[in-house]
């Protein structure tokens, strides 16, 4: 729970005005007289201005003597004149993405939504511009490595470490939790409907096991829960994602004839990724020019990377064929736009976070999967390396456990997702009797937000409730 230096800075935060209101253990909470100020702010791409602040809280709330960082937050607001109370936070994937880099996107593609609600994003600690775990690659090469591989440089990766103004083992979940809830006592909000992706959808889940009270709805797209094991339960699903792409070729008459055996293919590209890794020249920033080592891991990790979506996945068939041919140009043209827009992930924050939540709780017997599947053994060492150099924090043993609610929940899943499947909401939404779970057939992790996924949030906020929500949306085809 919230240590007392926390908890002062959270009732610092409490607007005039403000109604008492509850901790998560039922105590009393006064509110105090003085508010976060905002101020205007521009929104790249945006005609509208937006509403920026920042709120200072205690990077270890059980220290009063700890360092503090500044939680950077930005408000849009509703376009309409009827503007409701409660309003919408919105939480990103990673973990290590800053919320407030997403505002043109969602100031574009939530107008139903905005028109009558706030739209608020933070950038959670350790993201974006709220004291990110930045480690700043040495180049192209190692980013791309440690991006499809999963390999750090493990010295490199250790003076990032001792270099960061902060201590990465409070930069969990749990401590983004404890921020949102001062940020949202802080704006002076009594509920809100949270809307997340992908890691944030386990950021949305603990914060409703937290503050309850607090909130109103809850959206989740590519559900990602507090169960869920970054590492572990993302190579077997990976894996499975891989070999139903295989079988779906295999079935097709067109594929088959065009490709042959396509995983026989595939196998014959990573035996000879054994015997010898291929050696690219990739331009760099600048006129630099570096080295690119193509092995087993990266191959995989950059296949995974595709599956994310259903039209690059389409291009699977292709990437194999040529790779057996010796031709590396479709897997680079492919899988180069993808790492680019990722340059902005915090490697720091991701570590910080699959150090303390996942790496701890892997059972022998998945641990056994894993080593089994094709990136096998090396895949978990990686992890391990770098958790030994960047530290962890500790979670609450209570954190894996199920989330129960009667919070209304709206689950948006893709049939195809590789990293989270359908089933893993369906597992979810055991625990919760008001969910309402809508799956597509032919999407896979991204795109993330479509027209219809949009239009289902707009609804689930503005009534309050999943009841009489439509059970499906159009294919991405269709």
């Amino acid at each position: 729970g919230l240590g007392s230096w926390a908890l002062l800075l959270a009732l610092m935060a409490i607007p005039a005005g403000a109604k008492p209101q509850e901790s998560a253990s039922g105590a009393p909470v006064e509110p105090l007289p003085w508010a976060l100020e905002l101020v205007d702010c521009e929104v790249p791409r945006h005609e509208r201005p937006g509403r920026c602040g920042s709120l200072k809280v205690a990077e270890d709330p059980e220290d009063p003597a700890a360092r503090s960082l500044d939680l950077q937050i930005l408000v849009l607001p509703a376009t309409g004149e009827a503007v409701a109370e409660e309003p919408v936070v919105y939480l990103v994937g990673g973990p290590g993405n800053g919320a407030r880099d997403s505002a043109p996107f969602f100031a574009d593609s939530f107008r139903r939504l905005r028109q009558s609600r706030d739209l608020v994003l933070v950038d959670s600690r350790g993201t974006g511009g709220s004291n990110a775990l930045s480690c700043p690659f040495p180049g192209t090469g190692p980013f791309l490595d440690a991006l499809l591989g999963w390999r750090f440089e493990l010295s490199w990766l250790r003076d990032c470490r001792q270099g960061l103004d902060a201590d990465p083992a409070h930069y969990t979940t749990q401590r983004a939790a404890d921020d949102l809830e001062a940020v949202r006592r802080a704006l002076g909000y009594e509920r809100v409907h949270l809307m997340a992706a992908s890691y944030g959808t386990r950021l949305a889940l603990d914060y409703l096991r937290r503050y309850p009270e607090a909130v109103r709805t809850v959206a989740l797209r590519a559900v990602s829960p507090p169960s869920k094991l970054l590492h572990l339960d993302s190579a077997l699903s990976a894996e499975e994602a891989l070999n139903r792409a295989l079988a779906r070729c295999a079935a097709d008459v067109a594929c088959r004839e065009r490709h042959g055996d396509l995983g026989a293919l595939l196998d014959e590209v990573l035996a000879r990724l054994d015997r010898q890794p291929a050696t690219l020249q990739i331009p760099g920033a600048g006129s630099e020019v570096g080295a690119l080592v193509v092995d087993r891991p990266f191959f995989l990790g950059a296949l995974g990377l595709l599956l994310y979506d259903a039209r690059m996945a389409a291009q699977l068939p292709l990437v194999i064929e040529s790779a057996a041919a010796g031709s590396w140009e479709p897997l680079l043209m492919l899988v180069g736009p993808i790492a680019a827009s990722l340059q902005q992930l915090s490697v720091g924050a991701y570590l910080s976070v699959v150090c303390a939540e996942d790496l701890p709780f892997g059972s022998p017997e998945k641990v056994t999967a894993v080593t089994q599947t094709r990136r096998g053994a090396d895949f978990l060492g990686s992890f391990q390396a770098a958790c030994e150099v960047w530290g962890a924090g500790e979670v609450q043993s209570a954190f894996k456990e199920p989330v129960r609610s009667d919070v209304p929940v709206l689950m948006l899943s893709g049939a195809v997702d590789p990293t989270t499947p359908p089933a893993m909401a369906d597992e979810v939404g055991r625990f919760l009797p008001n969910h309402h779970h809508v799956v597509v057939e032919d999407l896979a992790h991204l795109p993330t937000w479509t027209s219809c996924f949009t239009e289902l949030v707009a609804q689930l906020v503005e009534t309050g409730t999943t009841e009489g929500l439509p059970s499906a949306c159009p294919a991405q085809g269709s």
